[in-house]
């Protein structure tokens, strides 16, 4: 769907469907959500919504923000779809390291860090699972197996094989210095 325009009152509520106004132009292929240039950007009680951004949105210190402004498109699938999801997705071979953030621990800095490598895709604070907490503790929605089915496909989907990953570095001079309470 086409993006009509954009409008959220805080950056940092939880990403929904209801960001944008859409018009539907054409339907997709639902293999169009395994492009590189496509991320998960919110799941809700029926549907998973994917959007459309240039690379760039990888380079962002936040995700969610990279993908707001980012947004070309959006893509919505079922639920039920969702959740077949993961066995058509390439396995990826690399390692996943969750951090867990609080304000002012460093999560940033780390992220930028691992970007700084080119060996790294960096996916910082990315909403959908903001939106899955909502659902089970909030709205008592999701439970058990079903929470953690949406879980593991979430992860899945934002972890797939990236083919493009070397185009993304950043092009910052970040330079580390010893402080001299180190020595």
């Amino acid at each position: 769907m086409t993006i009509l325009y954009k409008y959220h009152l805080d950056d940092w509520i939880n990403a929904k469907l209801d960001d944008f106004i859409l018009a539907h132009d054409r339907l997709e292929n639902p293999d169009f959500i395994h492009r590189d240039d496509v991320s998960l950007y919110a799941v809700d009680r029926t549907h998973a919504i994917f959007v459309q951004c240039s690379n760039s949105v990888y380079q962002k210190n936040f995700f969610i923000l990279g993908q707001y402004y980012g947004a070309e498109k959006v893509i919505t699938i079922s639920l039920k779809y969702f959740n077949q999801l993961p066995e058509r997705l390439e396995e990826t071979q690399t390692k996943i390291i969750f951090i867990h953030n609080q304000g002012r621990c460093g999560s940033t800095l780390l992220t930028s860090l691992f970007k700084e490598t080119g060996r790294c895709l960096c996916i910082s604070e990315p909403h959908c699972y903001n939106n899955v907490r909502y659902n089970i503790y909030t709205k008592g929605l999701w439970y058990g197996d079903r929470a953690k089915r949406i879980l593991r496909n979430i992860v899945r989907v934002l972890c797939k094989p990236y083919h493009q990953l070397n185009n993304w570095r950043t092009s910052s001079n970040l330079q580390l210095s010893p402080s001299p309470a180190w020595n």
